[in-house]
């Protein structure tokens, strides 16, 4: 729609705050479940959590699907997310399955490929993360059995053949220090490197080609978090600036645990989505984290005629630049909606509107509208372009004008605009 463009585009121009955000996906590989999480809540109880969304990866499909695994070194298996096309992969070590990262098939298979260890890396796989463009091919999924490290493009949906080998194998400089290389992650920040996890409770910083990254590698366990190795999983969030070249922030897990860090080991500061450093797995033990850019809610609409409040929900990831996106109302009256938009959440809420809630804080932007809805609801798409501020975040909330008479406002619903 041409007014959700005037939407971003006027509120881009205006962004002024960077503030970290989005979710993180939980590998438990003996249960089979990917978990997706967020807060825990904190201030005014935002954001909405911990546990927002979670799925059984063994499924029904035309090839076979990754499966449950034990939770033993080298903790086999991990979760990544392809941000561009919303999509969640899962492997086992052997196979590789990816799955709809939001709406009604959320966690539904798409593709599906067996990979033997040998093929391109000798063992079966410890860490997984996706690659885009201009660093490989879109969609490209690094690997790393733990010694090794390469990049495979697997093929076009349904999958089922083996993939290519796009990026060939090189060795792991740094396993004689910390270990074996238990998860990967990659950045895709100042030209690019990729970060691993380790056994003995380090975190090693290397380039494409097995060249120690800039950062080196340095111990997370033991830490505030953590008391002792190993390390199991390692995320990187994409959606905060980098400095000199690295994250501000990155996800590390000990399986019952995990720990947002910054470089070198010590706590991230807290942020609206993540109020504490080190914060218990929804559920554990995980063998696999990973990073993605969904919305995520926070506050409960209001009604205070019908009682009955309606519901904002936002859908794709918000890189930059983005696939598809959007917001949607439903469980509303019939009405004519309108959405507010601002940089910053209302936290004591604001009473407005005839006691209806609202969790924005000045200044407001917008509203876009008015659109005539129904009960049926309403969803209004959205990209965001290429170049647009990473760090920054953006607050949306529907307010409907009932026919019957009086207001009914939704929940919020946030954004952090990040790297794909």
């Amino acid at each position: 729609m041409r007014l959700a463009c005037v939407l971003f585009v006027s509120l881009l121009l205006s962004l002024t705050a960077p503030l970290a955000a989005q979710t993180l996906l939980e590998l438990d590989s003996p249960a089979a479940t990917v978990s997706e999480t967020t807060g825990p809540p904190a201030a005014c109880g935002f954001p909405t959590g911990p546990g927002v969304a979670a799925f059984l990866y063994p499924a029904p499909f035309i090839c076979p699907t990754a499966g449950p695994i034990p939770f033993v070194l080298p903790f086999v298996g991990d979760v990544a997310t392809n941000r561009l096309t919303n999509t969640i992969w899962v492997t086992d070590g052997v196979a590789y399955t990816e799955y709809a990262g939001g709406g009604p098939g959320y966690g539904t298979p798409v593709r599906s490929f067996f990979m033997p260890p040998g093929f391109v890396v000798p063992g079966p796989v410890t860490g997984m993360d996706v690659l885009q463009a201009p660093f490989a091919p879109p969609g490209t999924l690094l690997v790393t059995d733990g010694a090794f490290c390469a990049g495979v493009l697997p093929a076009p949906a349904p999958g089922c053949a083996l993939p290519v080998v796009v990026i060939p194998p090189f060795a792991l400089g740094f396993i004689g220090v910390g270990g074996v290389a238990t998860d990967l992650a990659w950045s895709p920040s100042a030209g690019g490197s990729i970060w691993f996890s380790t056994a003995l409770g380090f975190v090693a910083n290397v380039l494409i080609g097995g060249a120690p990254g800039p950062f080196g590698i340095f111990p997370v366990a033991p830490g505030p978090c953590f008391p002792a190795p190993p390390l199991t999983g390692i995320a990187i969030d994409t959606a905060t600036p980098s400095i000199f070249g690295a994250p501000i922030s990155m996800y590390v897990t000990n399986g019952p645990l995990t720990y947002r860090c910054i470089p070198g080991g010590g706590p991230a500061p807290p942020t609206f989505y993540r109020t504490a450093p080190c914060v218990p797995a929804v559920l554990a033990p995980l063998n696999g984290l990973g990073y993605s850019l969904h919305t995520i809610a926070y506050g409960v609409g209001t009604d205070p005629i019908l009682l009955v409040p309606p519901v904002a929900t936002g859908g794709g990831q918000s890189s930059t630049p983005s696939g598809p996106m959007s917001i949607t109302l439903s469980g509303n009256a019939p009405g004519m909606a309108y959405l507010l938009y601002g940089l910053a959440p209302a936290c004591p809420v604001i009473g407005f509107l005839g006691g209806n809630s609202l969790y924005i804080a000045p200044p407001l932007f917008g509203p876009v509208g008015p659109f005539p809805v129904g009960v049926a609801g309403l969803t209004l798409p959205f990209a965001i372009p290429a170049a647009a501020p990473v760090g920054a975040s953006i607050y949306m909330q529907w307010i409907v004008a009932k026919t019957a008479g009086g207001f009914q406002a939704s929940n919020g619903v946030e954004l952090t605009i990040g790297l794909p």
